[in-house]
């Protein structure tokens, strides 16, 4: 079955609502570029740094954000909870090479998601996920700027998001 139902999180059901926000993984493609969000952490990889290529590149270039072609963020900048101030991006500081192994797995997650959606193969909807190992929750060693928290999950606060179109 393709896709996956948020009916139980939306009812209040607290165990898919700790599963939804720390343990399934959420994967992103715009033009070229592919990201996997996964709980407090983002990975996200861009095609070129290219404007022409990528219109993440010409955003980062924009916003003052990374423009690393392997990036890898933590949204909750060592907290509990996602930061939603706009005056603190958490897309700013690239933590892939103080955090190589982490980041590795969150490569390897978005490798077999891209993997199974390949165009040209048959599909595949068992789901990509974090070894046993990895936590995708503030409690993994994730050195920020913040000093993170012993909380377990993150924060039910809503995410905003602004829809652009460019012509």
């Amino acid at each position: 079955m393709d896709g996956y139902s948020w009916k139980d999180a939306a009812l209040g059901d607290a165990d898919e609502v700790s599963y939804l926000q720390n343990e399934r993984c959420l994967f992103t493609e715009i033009e070229k570029d592919r990201a996997v969000r996964c709980g407090c952490f983002k990975y996200l990889e861009m095609y070129a740094a290219d404007a022409d290529l990528s219109t993440t590149y010409t955003r980062g270039v924009q916003f003052q954000y990374s423009l690393d072609l392997e990036n890898f963020f933590d949204l909750c900048g060592g907290t509990s909870e996602y930061i939603t101030n706009k005056r603190d991006n958490q897309e700013e500081t690239n933590f892939v090479s103080s955090n190589p192994e982490q980041a590795a797995e969150f490569l390897a997650v978005l490798e077999c998601h891209n993997a199974r959606t390949y165009y040209n193969s048959d599909p595949d909807y068992s789901e990509c996920k974090l070894s046993s190992s990895s936590s995708p929750s503030p409690s993994a060693s994730l050195t920020t700027t913040s000093p993170p928290t012993d909380a377990s999950s993150c924060d039910e606060t809503a995410l905003r998001f602004k829809v652009v179109k460019d012509d």
